[in-house]
C-alpha cells in the first residue's frame, strides 16, 4: 500500500495496531469527535503524547487521584513539590510561577484538548473528565517507572 492511499482511520491488519491519527494537541480538527462532541478514541500517538512529559503525569496523578473540581493553584504548588522534591512550604517562587506558567500556557490546555481535563480559564479551575480514569492503569505503569509517592494531602513527594 502506497501512502498517498493509506487510509488513516484503518488498523493495521498483520498485527492489530490502530493506526487512526491522533488529536491534535492544538485541538481537534473538524471530524474528530462524535456526533455527542466527544472526542474520538486515542491512537497509541496520542496516548505516549499525552504521557511523555512528567508535568503531564503528574498533573494527571494528581487529578485522578483526588477526583473533582481542583484550582490550578493547587495542582501548581503539587505538581511543583513533586517535581522539585520538597514539600508545599519549601518551594521557590520561580519554581511556582515557571510550573504555574508551563500549566496555564500549555500542559492543562493540552490536556483539555485531548479530553482528560476540562480547564475553566476563567474560573482557573481544572476538572477530571471521566476519560482521565480510561487513563489510571497506564498512569499506574508510569507511576511505578517514575516513583511519585504523595502523602494524602498531595503536596509531598518521596521516592
Amino acid at each position: 500500500m502506497t501512502p498517498s492511499n493509506h487510509d488513516s482511520q484503518t488498523s493495521c491488519p498483520d498485527v492489530g495496531l490502530d493506526t487512526r491519527l491522533p488529536v491534535p494537541p492544538d485541538g481537534p480538527a473538524d471530524g474528530d469527535r462524535d456526533g455527542d462532541g466527544n472526542a474520538l478514541d486515542l491512537s497509541p500517538d496520542a496516548l505516549f503524547d499525552v504521557l511523555a512529559t512528567t508535568r503531564s503525569r503528574y498533573v494527571l496523578y494528581y487529578l485522578v487521584d483526588h477526583g473533582g473540581t481542583t484550582t490550578v493553584d493547587t495542582v501548581a504548588t503539587t505538581v511543583t513539590a513533586w517535581e522539585t522534591e520538597t514539600t508545599a512550604d519549601g518551594i521557590s517562587r520561580d519554581s511556582m510561577e515557571d510550573t504555574l506558567i508551563d500549566l496555564v500556557h500549555a500542559t492543562l490546555p493540552k490536556l483539555d484538548d485531548y479530553g482528560f481535563v476540562e480547564y475553566d480559564t476563567d474560573e482557573k479551575v481544572v476538572t477530571p473528565t471521566p476519560r482521565a480514569d480510561d487513563l489510571e492503569p497506564f498512569l499506574e505503569i508510569a507511576r511505578q517507572l517514575d516513583g511519585p509517592e504523595a502523602e494524602a494531602d498531595g503536596t509531598a513527594f518521596e521516592k
